[in-house]
């Protein structure tokens, strides 16, 4: 009888082991949102979003801004100042007023003045998702489709000219920031081409979460800045 089991126990440690393998478990996927640098990026985010005024910061729709506008040259300005109203309706539409200046059209980095004053803006650019336009006292143009493409400059943001292939780099750098509706607000934006400053914006009010009609970023093409001028 114990023979019996014995020899019994010796087959089956006999099939054992020669028992195909079984496949090995896999080991278990890295996750790299999870490793100590991504811990730590999230960490620094978290504080930079705290920093700025948190879920108001997250959460706000849109902006108004006012303030003056001062074009530069080579660093230097010889406006004193153009007033205009900001207004900016995320994710992808916004509208830049520039008031009581005639005679103006907008040349990239800079806008070229008349100076004669009037009433209501005379100049106002319009993005609206992949569409710009320009009106001037002439009418609304559809933004010239170079402008268009180099609009959703970034900071840092660098692009080559289509026609002479150099590289071009365009910065922004805020300061003066001012806690508004609870949100940490930049009141001075000065924004720099190829390490030139370009243009300077120094903001008198901003206010979150207007009403905002869709008509603002609206417009209509009434004439082609570049077809030759009608004989009179």
């Amino acid at each position: 009888m114990n023979r019996i089991l014995v020899i019994f126990l010796l087959c089956a440690l006999g099939a054992a082991q020669i028992a195909p393998p079984q496949p090995a478990a896999p080991s278990p996927a890295v996750n790299l949102n999870d490793s100590d640098n991504a811990r730590k990026a999230r960490a620094v985010l978290d504080q930079t979003i705290q920093a700025l005024g948190g879920q108001p910061y997250l959460a706000y729709e849109n902006k108004e801004e006012t303030g003056r506008y001062y074009p530069l040259y080579h660093g230097r300005t010889q406006s004193t100042g153009i007033p205009y109203n900001y207004y900016i309706q995320y994710p992808d539409k916004d509208r830049f007023e520039v008031i009581r200046l005639k005679d103006i059209h907008v040349i990239p980095g800079q806008i070229d003045i008349g100076g004669v004053k009037s009433k209501k803006p005379d100049l106002v650019l319009i993005h609206n998702g992949d569409k710009g336009y320009e009106t001037t006292f002439k009418g609304t143009a559809a933004q010239d489709r170079e402008d268009l493409e180099n609009y959703p400059v970034k900071i840092g943001y660098s692009w080559r000219d289509p026609k002479d292939k150099q590289k071009n780099v365009e910065e922004e750098v805020y300061d003066n920031y001012k806690l508004v509706q609870g949100i940490w607000t930049p009141h001075s934006i000065t924004r720099y081409f190829n390490g030139e400053t370009s243009q300077q914006r120094f903001v008198n009010t901003a206010t979150y979460n207007l009403k905002l009609p869709d008509s603002m970023f609206e417009a209509a093409v009434t004439y082609d800045p570049k077809a030759p001028p009608k004989k009179r």
